[in-house]
C-alpha cells in the first residue's frame, strides 16, 4: 500500500494533470489485451520455421505453409522467447524475397499503438544485474552493485568506486477503440553513492565522455512486451576556463526522474528524494587553479530496448558529479598571494543532471531532452581566511607588542595560521602555527605577543597563512616603531604655515621657480606614537580632504617617511631633515639633485593643540 501511494503522488507531481486529461490507468490484469488487425502473433509453426535472425530480418524455411508465411504490411509480434528469438520480436514486414531455398522477411520497427488496439501495463521492477556482479539489498530495497571507476582521457581522469541501485516503474495505456491517444510514463528511481577522485587540467573548453567498462545487462520482466534493460557507465568531464584541479568527493544521493508521453509529446521531470542518508564531502589540494568551472563524475545510462531492437530504445541518463566554479589562478611561489587572492573562493556541490532520449518507433516522434540540472550541498569555500584586528597593544616601557585577531570563513583546504612580526622586509619572529580549516571548529581569538623590541626600528605586525612549507603574509598589516625621547616630541598634529625653496631645471630653465610665502590652510601631518603618520595634503573648500597613511622613523634629526601606495609603503625621498623641533614648532627641509634638476624646500609647521 505504501508503494502504491508513493507512485500515485509521484505521478501527480510528474504529470500535473487530471483524470479527464489522461484517463485512468487501469490495473494490467483487469484489461484484456487487444491486438491491431494488422498484427500477427507468431504461432509455434512460424517460430519453428525461423532459421536465422539478423536484426530485423527473419529467414524462414521454404517448407513453411503458405498460410503461415507473413505478408507485406503485417506486424509480426511475439513476447515468447525462443532459440532464435531470445528477446521476442516486433517488426512491420516491408519486403519478402526467396533466395537460397529460404524466405527472407525484412521488417522495420512498429510503434506500440500500431501493434495494440488496447494495452495496459502498470508494473514495477527492480533492475538487478543479470550477470555475476556483486549485489546487496539495502535498507530501502534497492539491489545495489559496487563498481570500480577508472576513466582517463587526455588531461582528465576520474577514479574511485560507486554503488548503484535502480528501480523502474512502467505505465502504458493504449486505447485505440476509444479513440484516445496513447499515454504512458516511466519512472526511474536511482540510489547512488561513491568515493571519486578527479584530476583535470585545461586552458580552454573541454567536453569528454567515455564508456567505463562494458554494458551491464539488467533483468526485468513485463507482461505483453519484452524489454532488455542495460546499464552503461560513462566518465564525464565538462569544463571551461583556466583549470588545474586535483580534487575528490564522497556522496550519497537518491533521485527520481520520469518521462511522460502525452498528447503526442514526450516530456520529463525529476525531483529530489531525501531518505535521510544523503551526504556529500569535498576535498582538494593547495595546487588548485580554477578560473572558470567544471563538472566531473559519472553517467549511469539506463537504456530500455524493446524486444532488444537497437532502433526501439528509451534511455534515461542520470549524471552525478562534482560541480565547481572559481575565480582565481594560483602561483604558489608568489609571496603576495594573499593580497591578490584574499577574497578568492570556490563554490562546490554535488551536481545531478538527468537527460532522456526516446526513439521515434516507440510512440509518435522521437525526442531527446534534458530533465534536470541541479546542484546539492552547495557551499562556498575560500582560499584564505579573513582576519580582523581586534586589539593591538604596544608597550614602549616593556618593549613588547601583543595582538588579538578574529579568524573567519570556511577554507577550501586546511591551512595553519599565526601572526608574524617583520623587521623591515624580513620576518623577525612568528607565533606558534595553529591548524585552521572550518570556522566552526576554530577557537577565536588568534593571539600573539612579541618581546625585546628595539627602539627606532620599523616593525610590521600581520597574520600569516601556511600551506605545507609555503608561507604567505596576510592582512591587515600594522606598521609601528618604538620611539625614543628624541622622537616623542614629534608625536602630534602639525599644520603647515610657511614654505620657502626653489626648483631649478637644467634642461627647461623656463620652469625654474623660487618661493618664500606664508600658507593658509596648508597641508598637515599627524604623527602617532606607534610609528604611523597621516599626510593630509589636499584640502579643497567644498570637498573632503585627501590623505594618505604611512609610517615614520626619526633618528639623529633625520625623518624617514613612507606612504602607502597600492598596498605597499613607498619611501618618496631618502629622508627629511628636522631643522627645529619644540613644543609648538616643527621645521623640516629637504634637498635633492639629479641630472635633470636641483630642488630645495623648507617648511614650517605649528602644532595643533586642540
Amino acid at each position: 500500500m505504501e508503494r502504491k501511494l508513493f507512485i500515485f503522488f509521484f505521478v501527480l507531481f510528474i504529470c500535473s494533470c487530471s483524470k479527464e486529461e489522461t484517463g485512468d490507468i487501469e490495473e494490467s490484469d483487469s484489461v484484456e489485451t487487444v491486438f491491431n488487425e494488422n498484427t500477427v502473433v507468431l504461432n509455434e509453426r512460424q517460430i519453428n520455421a525461423i532459421v536465422t535472425v539478423d536484426g530485423g530480418v527473419l529467414s524462414f524455411e521454404n517448407t513453411i505453409e503458405g498460410k503461415d508465411l507473413p505478408s507485406i504490411g503485417q506486424i509480426l509480434f511475439t513476447s515468447e522467447k525462443s532459440k532464435h528469438l531470445p528477446y521476442g520480436f516486433l517488426g512491420r514486414v516491408t519486403q519478402i524475397t526467396e533466395e537460397a531455398g529460404r524466405y527472407k522477411v525484412e521488417t522495420e520497427p512498429a510503434p506500440l499503438d500500431a501493434v495494440f488496439d488496447r494495452l495496459v501495463i502498470k508494473e514495477s521492477v527492480d533492475l538487478v544485474p543479470a550477470t555475476r556482479v556483486s549485489v546487496r539489498k539495502d535498507e530501502d530495497g534497492f539491489f545495489c552493485m559496487e563498481q570500480p571507476i577508472t576513466f582517463e582521457q587526455n588531461s582528465a581522469s576520474v577514479t574511485g568506486t560507486a554503488s548503484l541501485g535502480f528501480k523502474l516503474d512502467i505505465h502504458i495505456d493504449i486505447n485505440n477503440r476509444a479513440h484516445k491517444p496513447p499515454y504512458g510514463y516511466i519512472i526511474l528511481q536511482s540510489k547512488v553513492s561513491g568515493d571519486l577522485n578527479f584530476s583535470l587540467s585545461t586552458e580552454k573548453r573541454l567536453e569528454l565522455r567515455h564508456p567505463i567498462g562494458n554494458e551491464i545487462p539488467l533483468s526485468a520482466s513485463l507482461s505483453n512486451i519484452v524489454i532488455s534493460p542495460v546499464l552503461q557507465l560513462y566518465g564525464i568531464v565538462e569544463g571551461e576556463g583556466e583549470i588545474s584541479v586535483d580534487a575528490g568527493m564522497t556522496y550519497a544521493k537518491k533521485t527520481i526522474g520520469a518521462i511522460e508521453y502525452k498528447d503526442g509529446i514526450w516530456s520529463g521531470n525529476a525531483r529530489d528524494w531525501n531518505g535521510g542518508n544523503d551526504d556529500f564531502g569535498f576535498k582538494t589540494t593547495a595546487g588548485i587553479s580554477l578560473n572558470g568551472g567544471f563538472f566531473a563524475g559519472i553517467a549511469t545510462a539506463i537504456e530500455l530496448r524493446l524486444f532488444n531492437n537497437e532502433n526501439m530504445k528509451i534511455a534515461i541518463e542520470p549524471k552525478f558529479g562534482l560541480n565547481e566554479t572559481g575565480n582565481f589562478v594560483i602561483d604558489l611561489v608568489d609571496t603576495d598571494l594573499f593580497r591578490k587572492n584574499k577574497d578568492s573562493k570556490i563554490k562546490a556541490g554535488l551536481g545531478i543532471k538527468i537527460g532522456a532520449k526516446v526513439d521515434a518507433q516507440i510512440f509518435g516522434e522521437g525526442a531527446e531532452f534534458p530533465i534536470w540540472d541541479k546542484s546539492f550541498f552547495e557551499r562556498e569555500s575560500y582560499l584564505f581566511p579573513a582576519f580582523e584586528n581586534k586589539n593591538i597593544k604596544i608597550d614602549k616601557d616593556r618593549k613588547s607588542v601583543s595582538a588579538d585577531y578574529s579568524v573567519g570563513r570556511d577554507l577550501l583546504f586546511g591551512a595553519v595560521v599565526g601572526v608574524a612580526l617583520y623587521k623591515g622586509n624580513q620576518v623577525d619572529s612568528y607565533s606558534k602555527p595553529v591548524n585552521y580549516f572550518l570556522n566552526e571548529n576554530f577557537s577565536n581569538p588568534l593571539t600573539c605577543s612579541f618581546d625585546n623590541l628595539q627602539d627606532d626600528v620599523e616593525y610590521t605586525l600581520c597574520p600569516y597563512v601556511m600551506w605545507g612549507d609555503s608561507f604567505y603574509p596576510g592582512e591587515p598589516r600594522h606598521t609601528f616603531t618604538l620611539k625614543n625621547e628624541e622622537s616623542s616630541g614629534l608625536v602630534g598634529h602639525w599644520i603647515e604655515v610657511h614654505s620657502q625653496g626653489y626648483y631649478h631645471s637644467f634642461s627647461n630653465p623656463e620652469n625654474n621657480e623660487e618661493w618664500d610665502m606664508d600658507i593658509d590652510n596648508g597641508s598637515e601631518y599627524i604623527f602617532f606614537s606607534d610609528g604611523t603618520v597621516i599626510d593630509i595634503y589636499d584640502k579643497p573648500e567644498e570637498a573632503p580632504a585627501s590623505s594618505v597613511v604611512g609610517s615614520w622613523q626619526l633618528s639623529e634629526n633625520k625623518l624617514i617617511l613612507k606612504f602607502e601606495e597600492n598596498g605597499d609603503y613607498e619611501q618618496l625621498v631618502p629622508f627629511v631633515n628636522v631643522v627645529e623641533l619644540n613644543e609648538s614648532m616643527l621645521i623640516l627641509d629637504s634637498y635633492s639633485k639629479n641630472g635633470n634638476y636641483e630642488a630645495y624646500e623648507k617648511d614650517t609647521f605649528i602644532k595643533v593643540t586642540q
